[in-house]
């Protein structure tokens, strides 16, 4: 199983229910939607891709039938920004 954490070295604000990351090391700036943001702050510590699908469920009762492709594409997505890293377990 693959968990997920954040990568050390990368800034977060939060403004109007959406979370901007700086990242320093890609100079990047990454925009994250509010479902995305609960999200970002529960990679504080590991977590698989089902654990954040149910997370999303269980905290946003109007979460639709994709929960677990959008955690994937999310998951990817911030893997190739350089924001979270993969822990095999």
């Amino acid at each position: 199983m693959t968990l997920y954490i954040r990568k050390p070295g990368c800034e977060a604000i939060e403004l109007d229910g959406e979370t901007m990351i700086l990242n320093p090391d890609g100079l990047t700036i990454t925009r994250l939607s509010p479902v995305a943001s609960y999200c970002w702050s529960l990679l504080c510590e590991t977590h698989s891709a089902d654990s954040l699908s149910n997370a999303v469920r269980s905290h946003y009762e109007e979460a639709g039938q994709t929960v677990e492709q959008d955690i994937s594409l999310f998951l990817h997505d911030l893997m190739e920004c350089g924001l979270i890293a993969a822990v095999e377990k």
